[in-house]
């Protein structure tokens, strides 16, 4: 993938060799991404720097008419990471998803400022994305979808429709520590599970999700698992995301 471009945006890869436009992603990143999951989060630089932006990929969309990076993908595969691991396994056994010979990019850090969020960049980003996935011939994207608050209980709507409607029926995906299990509730709606907007998009996209979720103490969050097989993607949203 070279670029994406619309009148207003243009959605292209981070040059790390550009310091600035690095520091830039990372003020991003911690102002809307770290700091809205928890304010008390107190960088000196105020920059998110996890030290995996080295052996990684960034897709950045750029406002045309100010220049200014408005939204954010970090993309890693087994060749950026020259044989580390993924992020999301800090967090989640992907050992079986990580026998299938289709290949993985991992999604993450993604973050869009919030005087943008209207769907727009949202969906050029994820069009970045598959398009990646896509050149590299790599069947699987996955991440992790973050729930704000460590108490599980307050997302047992949320959760009780992902265990009935969305898990994960081809690889066994679970916290690797720190676990906690769905609800159980049935027969609830979309709208009575209150998911957040980013799980909704990913849904709406045919993604998945784990078995069960990850209390994430430090980033103050419980986290969910996504997985997308592009494979088998909402037609619609193929269409939209791949051409």
């Amino acid at each position: 993938m070279d670029h994406i471009e619309t009148p207003e945006y243009l959605v292209r890869f981070l040059d790390f060799n550009n310091k600035a436009e690095l520091r830039e992603v990372q003020r991003l990143r911690y102002e809307y991404l770290l700091q809205d999951f928890d304010e008390k989060k107190n960088d000196s630089e105020g920059l998110d720097d996890d030290g995996y932006d080295a052996f990684s990929e960034s897709l950045v969309a750029v406002e045309k008419k100010t220049g200014r990076i408005v939204g954010t993908y970090r993309l890693a595969t087994d060749a950026t990471l020259k044989g580390g691991v993924f992020k999301c396994e800090e967090e989640f056994d992907i050992s079986a998803l990580r026998k299938d010979p289709g290949g993985i990019v991992e999604a993450g850090r993604a973050v869009i400022h919030k005087d943008y969020r209207g769907g727009i960049v949202f969906s050029l980003l994820w069009k970045g994305v598959i398009t990646y996935a896509r050149d590299l011939g790599l069947r699987f994207v996955i991440g992790t979808c973050s729930l704000h608050g460590t108490d599980p209980s307050v997302y047992e709507n949320c959760t009780s429709y992902l265990n009935e409607k969305h898990l994960c029926s081809r690889f066994e995906v679970r916290a690797a520590h720190d676990s906690f299990e769905y609800g159980t509730l049935k027969g609830l709606s979309a709208a009575e599970a209150g998911l957040p907007g980013l799980l909704k998009a990913y849904l709406k996209i045919g993604a998945t999700v784990s078995q069960n979720g990850f209390i994430d103490w430090d980033f103050n969050c419980c986290d969910v698992m996504i997985i997308l097989d592009r494979e088998n993607m909402n037609e619609r949203f193929l269409r939209r995301f791949a051409g």
